[in-house]
């Protein structure tokens, strides 16, 4: 792997040295389980590939406490945006990647799915009107910062 993000469900995603995106299967302990024989359950059993026929390689993976996904895929010289539709709590994977406007170099999301990138330019902004029922929210917010 050459990138992992840890969702506060327990789930644990990551890209690979081959540029598709894995889920770990098989996470069944309590993370905070101090049962010796959780332990082995708490790694789970083997990486799953969610990674669907994309083109090009995947370069980051994060995890929103929603249990959404987004990312980032490096497709020619551009970074696109790409958030993970149909996670849910009974769909722990989704059924497929759809693409979000805008280039970006990072990317993270967090408490209620907030969502905030890094320009290729260097420039911070926010993801607006995350909701829930409106999980890729409605455009990117430019939010000043001095650096």
């Amino acid at each position: 792997m050459i990138q992992l993000d840890v969702g506060r469900d327990g789930n644990v995603w990551g890209v690979a040295t081959d540029g598709l995106v894995y889920k770990r299967e098989g996470i069944t302990a309590s993370p905070l389980s101090d049962v010796a024989g959780d332990i082995e359950h708490a790694k789970g059993t083997h990486w799953e590939v969610v990674s669907d026929d994309q083109t090009g390689k995947f370069l980051k993976v994060d995890l929103c406490t929603t249990g959404r996904v987004w990312s980032l895929r490096q497709e020619g010289k551009q970074t696109i945006v790409q958030f993970r539709e149909g996670v849910n709590i009974s769909d722990e994977v989704g059924s497929h990647w759809s693409n979000v406007d805008g280039t970006m170099r990072d990317i993270s999301c967090g408490y209620d799915g907030q969502t905030w990138a890094i320009s290729t330019g260097g420039a911070m902004y926010r993801r607006s009107e995350v909701t829930y029922r409106q999980p890729k929210g409605t455009g990117w917010e430019l939010v000043e910062s001095k650096n």
